[in-house]
């Protein structure tokens, strides 16, 4: 569990302070047309983030899958192997760092845009390479 809450609280401090970074404008952003990854602050506020309760479902959801996971790390599935629950914890950091944003900010800030991509954030690649390595099985 150690590995769980380690990688999550790493990857939402580095998400909060990449955010807090690009928003100050604290990080040198070059040319909107120079190479392949550009760097610009974009809040992304679909409209059913103001929904009532809505950030209140995400926060029981979110701890419901933490528990859940807390629950399964012994059982002998896919998610007892220290890998499965740094990848996890990235995940769950990820979210956390979304669902802060979502709680203070009204919208999440994204700022990654690579080519025809849609932007993203670091949480958001977190919660996906996370939830790859972990669903994947790949053991360490």
């Amino acid at each position: 569990m150690v590995y769980l809450f380690a990688s999550a609280a790493i990857v939402f401090l580095v998400d909060q302070l990449s955010k807090a970074m690009i928003s100050a404008q604290a990080v040198v952003v070059g040319s909107a047309r120079a190479g392949i990854i550009r760097i610009s602050p974009v809040r992304t506020a679909p409209r059913h983030f103001s929904r009532r309760n809505f950030h209140a479902t995400l926060a029981v959801v979110w701890i419901a899958a933490l528990v859940s996971v807390a629950l399964l790390r012994n059982t002998g599935g896919p998610f007892d192997t220290n890998l499965a629950m740094i990848a996890l914890g990235a995940a769950f950091g990820g979210a956390a760092g979304n669902l802060s944003d979502m709680v203070r900010l009204g919208a999440v800030i994204d700022f990654i845009r690579i080519g025809w991509w849609p932007v993203f954030n670091i949480a958001d690649a977190a919660i996906v390479a996370g939830l790859v390595v972990a669903f994947t099985g790949v053991r360490a």
